[in-house]
């Protein structure tokens, strides 16, 4: 089989303008990487704000990666965080980790530092499979940084 990444984009648009939601993320996903479309990054951010808007929790994890780094949007911190926690709401683990990662850290005063809330977080995350928070989990339990010192735990 051979890939048809215009035919594909094709599909994606005339279903993301109808506003299904799957078809806006993907096709964002296509300009955000250039595939079968001319990279295009403003455009993948505004497919990824139309997709957010409807509670598409990889949507709102893109759109707030897109915020942090800057990529066809202004740099802005409190819209990640926004973003990152309306994704984590809905138990998306990559935007569970960033939240907890963020509070470790602490972001001013927009995410206290707050390392027992990482380890909370990071476990749950790690209890969907989420290798990196299995590890960030892992060094608190080894640490007690953030949660109780139990090298069992941290084993695990």
């Amino acid at each position: 089989p051979t890939q048809d990444n215009a035919g594909a984009v094709r599909f994606y648009v005339q279903a993301a303008k109808q506003g299904h939601r799957d078809a806006q993320f993907e096709l964002a996903i296509c300009h955000a990487e250039g595939r079968g479309e001319v990279k295009d990054d403003a455009e993948a951010v505004w497919l990824y704000t139309q997709a957010a808007e409807q509670g598409h929790a990889h949507a709102q994890l893109s759109l707030g990666q897109s915020f942090v780094w800057g990529t066809g949007v202004a740099k802005h911190f409190g819209e990640e965080v926004r973003l990152y926690r309306q994704a984590a709401a809905q138990g998306l683990a990559p935007a569970v980790f960033g939240i907890a990662s963020l509070h470790y850290l602490g972001l001013g005063t927009l995410v206290a530092r707050n390392r027992a809330e990482s380890a909370r977080l990071w476990r749950q995350a790690a209890d969907q499979s989420h290798a990196l928070s299995q590890c960030k989990l892992a060094r608190c339990c080894m640490l007690g940084d953030g949660a109780a010192h139990d090298l069992a735990d941290a084993a695990r």
